[in-house]
């Protein structure tokens, strides 16, 4: 039986390509969700069938070997197969499948049988057998060496299950595999000798894993985005065949891909949040869509159509959903996930958007980056401040644990230093204890407060962040630490970006933006890398504010037609406050409306307890006072 694929469909020319490339042995790795990406194409001969050619590493990266095993060129090769119908695909897909078979007679742990390379491989060596059966090209007895080495391999993953697989994106995606194997291959699935403990293993982990908020509590969105990609398959697949699907696996659908749109910037990408890439995160939306009946998250897919190798895993049904499917604009600019800590502003839908992101929430698993209180910015639909990525999960390279680090993220440090210590690849020296985060939004503004506290000094660093009208952020650290030391922000650049000094701060590349910084600010230059295996020259701006057991300091981002005026806070009695309690910011835009937002920095205990904020009498923490064609409005953000 054959499905009918066109040549000329958008993506099915890089699946061609990638096949063709397969069929001369050479392996690369650059879809959008290849977990560990590598550009560059090594030969690796695999026909002699030995564990020595499958565990090949031809550029010293175990990654590469473990991308490798999980064997997704398969896909390609099925798909140039039912497209062309040039045999030459569908023989070196049956070759290199028998290949690995051959070379692993007996499963044992090493480079070349992990347990999540296991769960992926099984996913696409079922994909692959289900197609070159449903065409007749595979002869019974190949097919049955591959049936009984799936077989194998899922009690191989049964007998090597670790208790840390139930919060582990390891643990999901190798029992959503197998039940999803099972209802592809199985007669009768839910007699399989593992059925049953893969679906018991598969509701602990979705409990466990997918926050109420709807993240993953990995904190990465590359492994967020693993967890769907594998819940979706097995939701899909399940539903199909008529089988029980896992309690809890439906709302971790929705809320992962819900929470996923959320996180899509302007351009459709991704920030690098954690272990992951800028990512379009557009085709994955448009699959999430057709299969959940979402008609917001097609709106945030932007038009993109189904990538081929989505309609050849679904098959064609999932096309016909996706079309019937009319498309509504999300009804909330807004993303509060408590859980996680990650908190994420849109001024609209469009593709000249303004984003903000901000983060104050744990660690997450060894995917998680010291990234508490992180601030990334997006205006007028450009990456502006950004966070640094990955670039490598390699023991030997010092990028690292330096890409895990506070250093490349954009956040307020005592010297530079942070509780939040990377130790090696994947473990930590210690972590700061973040407080639970308060957010407002309310008429415009938006409001976003975090706090860590870390030890050996005692310290504690708070952050707030106000953006106005969605186009001008101010932002207020503190730090409290006995003696005395410097405080201390960075603000990494996107790459497309080089900074130029200017009055009170930093123009930031071509854009209207300036970074006002006041005195004390320096530019460096450092790597960041938004793919795996990928490093870019990005500016960074670090700010300098010396203090004595308490500091302050304040810096704003606002387009250049802005004007940015800082200064005292007025008590009742038209006393000034001192600028170690409190300071305003005024704001003045193009329109003849001004904002003035004040801030204080601690209680305020003695004397007048009633403040002027641009002549409006208030008490709170944070307050802003708009003068604009309305008239005049008092907004409290934190009391």
């Amino acid at each position: 039986m054959w499905i009918r694929f066109d040549t000329d469909a958008p993506g099915m020319d890089e699946v061609i390509r990638r096949a063709n490339h397969v069929l001369e042995s050479r392996f690369y790795f650059t879809k959008i969700w290849d977990m560990e990406r590598c550009e560059t194409p090594y030969k690796v001969d695999l026909s002699k069938c030995t564990l020595e050619e499958w565990e090949a590493a031809p550029n010293g990266d175990p990654e590469w070997c473990f991308m490798l095993n999980r064997m997704d060129y398969l896909d390609d090769l099925c798909l140039a197969w039912l497209a062309t119908r040039k045999e030459c695909y569908a023989e070196r897909a049956v070759s290199l499948m028998l290949s690995w078979v051959s070379a692993h007679s007996e499963l044992c742990p090493g480079l070349s049988t992990r347990t999540l390379d296991t769960g992926v491989r099984l996913s696409v060596m079922a994909r692959a057998l289900s197609v070159l059966e449903n065409t007749g090209f595979i002869s019974p007895q190949q097919a049955q060496v591959i049936r009984e080495s799936i077989s194998e391999q899922i009690g191989f993953i049964h007998d090597h299950y670790l208790p840390k697989y139930e919060t582990s994106n390891w643990g999901s995606i190798q029992t959503l595999s197998i039940l999803a194997v099972y209802g592809r291959l199985s007669v009768d699935p839910e007699n399989e000798r593992w059925w049953q403990w893969a679906f018991d293993r598969a509701e602990a982990q979705l409990a466990a894993q997918v926050y109420p908020d709807g993240t993953d509590w990995e904190l990465s969105t590359m492994y967020q985005v693993e967890v769907l990609l594998y819940a979706l398959q097995a939701q899909w697949v399940l539903s199909k065949k008529d089988l029980p699907i896992p309690k809890g696996l439906s709302n971790a659908c929705r809320g992962l891909a819900q929470t996923l749109a959320m996180q899509a910037m302007p351009d459709g990408t991704t920030e690098a949040l954690g272990d992951s890439d800028r990512s379009n995160v557009r085709p994955l939306l448009a699959l999430a869509s057709a299969s959940l009946g979402d008609p917001e998250l097609k709106w945030v897919a932007k038009g993109s159509s189904l990538e081929p190798l989505d309609v050849y895993s679904y098959g064609i049904e999932i096309e016909d959903s996706y079309n019937a499917l009319v498309p509504q604009r999300p009804r909330s600019l807004t993303l509060d996930a408590y859980d996680s800590g990650l908190f994420v502003t849109r001024s609209s839908w469009n593709s000249d958007a303004n984003v903000t992101v901000f983060l104050d929430g744990p660690l997450g698993s060894g995917h998680g980056h010291c990234d508490e209180l992180h601030l990334s910015v997006w205006s007028n639909g450009r990456p502006i401040l950004v966070d640094s990525g990955r670039y490598t999960y390699r023991e030997d390279s010092p990028d690292r644990p330096r890409l895990k680090g506070v250093s490349a993220h954009n956040v307020p440090t005592i010297e530079g230093h942070s509780t939040s210590e990377p130790l090696g690849s994947w473990e930590y020296k210690d972590f700061s204890y973040p407080l639970k985060p308060y957010v407002r939004h309310t008429a415009g503004l938006d409001y976003w407060e975090g706090a860590v506290v870390g030890h050996d000094p005692t310290s504690v660093l708070l952050r707030r962040v106000i953006c106005v009208r969605g186009c001008a952020w101010i932002i207020v650290d503190q730090a409290w630490c006995d003696g005395s030391h410097d405080l201390q922000a960075r603000f990494h650049l996107d790459p497309s970006l080089h900074v130029q000094a200017t009055e009170g701060g930093w123009l930031l590349g071509d854009t209207s933006l300036v970074l006002y910084t006041g005195e004390g600010s320096e530019v460096v230059q450092e790597g960041c890398s938004m793919l795996y295996n990928q490093m870019s020259d990005q500016d960074v701006i670090v700010t300098h504010t010396a203090f004595e057991g308490r500091g302050v300091q304040t810096t704003t981002l606002a387009p250049q037609d802005v004007t940015v005026d800082e200064g005292p806070l007025m008590r009742a009695d038209d006393a000034e406050l001192d600028a170690s309690l409190a300071r305003c910011v005024r704001l003045g835009f193009p329109n003849g409306t001004t904002r003035t937002i004040a801030v204080t920095f601690g209680e305020v205990f003695r004397g007048v307890k009633a403040f002027l904020c641009d002549g409006v009498s208030f008490h709170a923490g944070v307050a802003v006072v708009t003068r604009d064609a309305e008239g005049l409005r008092l907004d409290v953000l934190r009391g």
